[in-house]
Formats: C-alpha cells, sequence, structure tokens
C-alpha cells in the first residue's frame, strides 16, 4: 500500500515547517492521544523518549488486543490520527518514525489482497475522517496543547490529560 497517496487527498497543502524531530513527535503521539481519548479510551502512557526503533508511542489502559475487538473502526482512527497531526503541524511526516505505526496497523487491519480495491477505499475513509477531526478547532487546540506538555515532560499519562482538559466530556460522533 502507499501511504504516501492519502496524504494527496488533503485539499489544501500544509506549507513545511522547518522543525525540530522532537516537536514532529510530540505532535504525532499527541495526535494518536488525543483522537484516542476522544473515542473514550484511558491513556496509560504518552511518551517522546527514543526506545529501541521508536521515536515515540502511546499505550492504552485497555490494551491494543481489547480496543482491536470492542473498538476496531475507532481504534483504527487513533494510527491514522498519528501521521496526519505531525502532517498538519509540519508539513510532513517521518517515514522512518511512523514506520511502526504501519507496522500494528498492517496487524491489526489486515484485508487480503483480493480485496486491495476495498481495503484502498476503506483507508481513504478513515484517513479523511480522522483529517476532518483533527481540522476542527477544538480538537487541534488540543492537540497543541497537549504537544506542548508533552515535549516539556517527555511522558504524560491520563491524569496529565485531565489535567490539561478538566472540562472534556467524550463527545456524541457519528461513528
Amino acid at each position: 500500500m502507499v501511504w504516501q497517496r492519502y496524504f494527496e487527498l488533503i485539499p489544501e497543502k500544509v506549507p513545511l515547517k522547518k522543525c525540530e524531530e522532537l516537536e514532529r513527535t510530540a505532535f504525532h503521539e499527541s495526535g494518536h492521544a488525543i483522537i484516542g481519548c476522544i473515542y473514550g479510551f484511558t491513556l496509560k502512557m504518552v511518551t517522546i523518549i527514543k526506545q529501541d526503533d521508536t521515536l515515540g508511542s502511546v499505550e492504552y489502559a485497555q490494551g491494543y488486543e481489547v480496543l482491536d475487538h470492542l473498538y476496531p473502526k475507532e481504534f483504527e482512527k487513533t494510527f491514522w490520527a498519528g501521521f496526519l497531526a505531525e502532517y498538519l503541524f509540519s508539513g510532513n511526516w517521518n517515514e522512518a518514525g511512523a514506520s511502526s505505526d504501519r507496522d500494528s496497523m498492517s496487524q491489526y487491519f489486515y484485508l487480503p489482497e483480493e480485496n486491495a480495491d476495498v481495503a484502498d477505499k476503506h483507508f481513504e475513509k478513515i484517513f479523511m475522517d480522522v483529517y476532518s477531526l483533527l481540522k476542527t478547532p477544538a480538537v487541534w487546540n488540543m492537540v497543541e496543547i497537549f504537544a506542548k506538555e508533552l515535549i516539556a515532560k517527555k511522558t504524560l499519562a491520563q491524569e496529565d490529560f485531565v489535567r490539561l482538559f478538566p472540562d472534556f466530556k467524550i463527545p456524541s460522533l457519528d461513528l
């Protein structure tokens, strides 16, 4: 699958922004985290501390297998949110840094090769749904606040999300 193709669907092009890898990674991980929280997932840990071959990571308290089983569409959207938040912030996304996301997406959201067209349309819809959600001012503001806090502290958890967004209520979304 050619992941870059989906970014060509975005109606307006985001200008390239000169930024540090740490900033891009913070926005990437914040995209995952905020979209997960919007869908009701509980953060266990979000970090931008490099570990092995990753630049950062998000863990949900419910665990990936549980989320994939109970909420597959919502869980899938959290993966796209990282790519998109990084792109919306910097005008680019780190191919190497996003490789673990692509590996996870392939593991959890595999569709047989004979259904390549179906898979492509499915991924295109999910991608554009997440893009639309991230582009709403309230959601993007949350991503920015969370990313700045993540840069300052390097690791955040659910209690940090609650502290940063004390009035947050899970919105009613058309899933």
